[in-house]
């Protein structure tokens, strides 16, 4: 997860901790980039859109193929929506309402085991 409002960031892994989820956290584009390509590689990415001076679709772009994506904004966007989807990525808004999160995260890492047992 990569938000660089700490508060967020907590709050959004305490709900997928609370699934049962093991997360990483990450206040900064390039911590998040860093945990992002270190092996082995997440199931998924949750990122905001705004991380100071770059972009979540930044890290969209450059996550593995098998690291699903969701990206999270506080703003309705429909240019950033629609460049999440293009690049394969989830778009939600802020705040989260739970369960969205988690069935989210859920769909998509079921989507990808399926995937690769074809």
């Amino acid at each position: 997860m990569v938000d660089d409002e700490p508060m967020v960031l907590d709050a959004l892994r305490k709900i997928l901790a609370g699934a049962g989820y093991v997360t990483l956290g990450a206040t900064s584009f390039e911590d998040g980039r860093r945990l992002l390509l270190a092996p082995p590689a997440p199931d998924v990415v949750v990122t905001d859109v705004r991380l100071g001076r770059y972009n979540g679709l930044q890290l969209v772009v450059l996550r593995p193929q098998a690291t699903a994506a969701i990206v999270i904004s506080g703003h309705q966007d429909d240019v950033i929506e629609a460049e999440a989807r293009i690049h394969g990525a989830v778009y939600l808004q802020k705040p989260l309402v739970n369960p969205t999160l988690v069935e989210t995260v859920a769909r998509l890492i079921a989507e990808r085991s399926a995937a690769g047992a074809t």
